[in-house]
């Protein structure tokens, strides 16, 4: 396990960021990481001037808001907004997870840009200032550059040596090409055909299966089908099948009038308190403040058919 990682699975929740001005690439105004054991309350909306922003989700689910729509994040996809544009977590919590994210000054005429001479910097510039969608599936080697750079700017001299400067740059440089060529890819996200069927399998059935049942639709080990489909979703299986769970109870605490212990039985939980205790740590909002707000909003608006609540 590396050392970024280390830090950031210590305690409940814990963030790092840096500015990276300290170690001579001014373009880039924070480096950061954020790691939430379980949702707590949304991002408000703010903006960045002057500063693009990448958001990598490495694990877990969350969700941005902005120009009046949410995006919904899952693990390893990359979201982006521009420096004027306000965004936040809208009406949504902020899910559990592990996330990274840049605050990047693109130049918008050819110019020096993180070591590289204006020449050398150009194509990236202008892929980064034309990318074709607001969210994308990323890949795992963004994950293991962001840790390098920010572990090579915690080991860097005061002050900062060309050489150290120039391995921070460098890879830098890389996570955003790797941004770039992402954003660009066509065909669906990037999982091998095992965990590309298990998903769509799961994602058709209306009960639930288990793991084990999984694996073996794919026809891995229950251990490689583990291994796999953490590293390629971002989650492991039981947090995925979990979340499901939640979101199909979500579906009925806004739609239908059943109880919620009829709720929590008919998904697959053992009592309704586990039922509430892990709704509320996956979406900051017991069951019943869920259907407390859809029916006031309903009645708010007898037009709306979908009430987004988080």
């Amino acid at each position: 396990m590396n050392h970024v990682t280390k830090e950031l699975l210590s305690g409940g929740a814990a963030m790092k960021q840096m500015n990276l001005a300290d170690v001579g690439l001014p373009e880039i105004k924070l480096l950061g990481a954020h790691k939430l054991r379980r949702a707590s309350p949304g991002l408000a909306m703010h903006r960045h001037p002057g500063f693009m922003e990448f958001c990598y989700l490495a694990k877990g689910e969350r969700v941005f808001h902005v120009n009046g729509v949410d995006y919904t994040l899952k693990g390893n996809d990359v979201f982006w907004t521009d420096s004027e544009e306000p965004h936040g977590s809208g009406f949504n919590a902020d899910g559990k997870g592990l996330q990274y994210w840049i605050q990047l000054r693109v130049p918008k005429t050819p110019q020096r840009f993180l070591t590289l001479s204006a020449q050398d910097a150009w194509p990236l510039v202008r892929g980064l200032r034309s990318l074709p969608a607001r969210c994308f599936p990323g890949t795992l080697r963004m994950k293991e550059l962001f840790e390098g750079a920010f572990r090579a700017c915690e080991r860097a001299s005061k002050p900062v040596t060309p050489t150290e400067r120039l391995s921070i740059a460098t890879r830098m440089v890389e996570w955003l090409c790797v941004v770039v060529d992402c954003a660009h890819r066509k065909g669906p996200p990037p999982h091998s055909p095992p965990i590309r069927d298990a998903l769509a399998w799961l994602e058709s059935q209306d009960e639930l299966p288990s793991i084990a049942e999984l694996a073996g639709r794919v026809h891995l080990s229950e251990s490689r089908f583990k291994a796999r489909f953490r590293a390629e979703v971002g989650v492991p299986p039981g947090e995925y099948i979990l979340r499901l769970r939640i979101r199909r109870a979500t579906a009925l605490l806004r739609k239908s009038d059943k109880p919620v212990t009829e709720i929590a039985y008919a998904l697959g939980f053992s009592s309704s308190q586990y039922f509430a205790t892990t709704f509320k740590r996956f979406t900051n909002h017991s069951p019943s403040e869920v259907r407390d707000g859809a029916l006031e909003a309903t009645r708010r608006s007898s037009k709306s058919t979908d009430v987004q609540l988080w």
